[in-house]
């Protein structure tokens, strides 16, 4: 579907490839899903609420999610040797008045961050999107997940507005503001250079 290659120094490269999820990437997701909400979530998010994400719960969900959400676009990154660095996760309903779509979740694995598979994901979700009919796109993040709102705002992502999202029908309730990012024409961010 797609690739990338990203050259650190002289002596090292990155390469990847974008194509749409399979079955047997399930675990491997959850491990992303898990690891990343672990570490990047933390002081954002309870730790009782954190602490309880399970690899085999996740995994699960990922087994049955195209099955239950047969619009939804999930693509998976998959590096050279053939490992599962990261996941993009969009469906063509948006979350914000006037947006057409919008990403729910990207995740990479540590090691990747930086080398370009986060944006590579976002424009291939964007291109699957657009294919479906969506003209714009837009997503949540985190009010303090700092380096995932510079991330959207570097790809020209606008800031749309806020919203507190409550979870309590968690054991210990608990509220979360988060802030939206859009992109008013999906063109606009395929445009950009990876």
């Amino acid at each position: 579907m797609a690739s990338g290659r990203y050259n650190q120094d002289m002596n090292q490269t990155h390469a990847f490839t974008i194509r749409k999820f399979l079955p047997e990437d399930a675990r491997f997701l959850a491990e992303i899903q898990v690891t990343s909400y672990q570490t990047a979530y933390i002081g954002l998010l309870p730790e009782n609420y954190l602490a309880a994400f399970s690899v085999d719960e996740q995994e699960r969900d990922w087994c049955s999610w195209q099955a239950d959400h047969p619009q939804d676009v999930l693509l998976a990154a998959i590096s050279s040797p053939p490992a599962v660095i990261g996941y993009a996760l969009a469906r063509p309903q948006g979350g914000w008045p006037g947006y057409a779509s919008e990403l729910l979740a990207l995740h990479i694995r540590q090691r990747w961050r930086g080398l370009g598979v986060g944006r590579a994901l976002l424009r291939a979700a964007a291109g699957s999107l657009q294919a479906l009919g969506s003209s714009s796109l837009m997503v949540w993040v985190l009010n303090g997940n700092l380096s995932a709102k510079q991330f959207y705002e570097r790809l020209g992502g606008e800031w749309l507005g806020e919203r507190l999202v409550s979870f309590s029908d968690e054991p210990d309730g608990f509220s979360a503001s988060e802030s939206a990012y859009g992109w008013p024409k999906i063109c606009d961010l395929l445009s950009k250079p990876l």
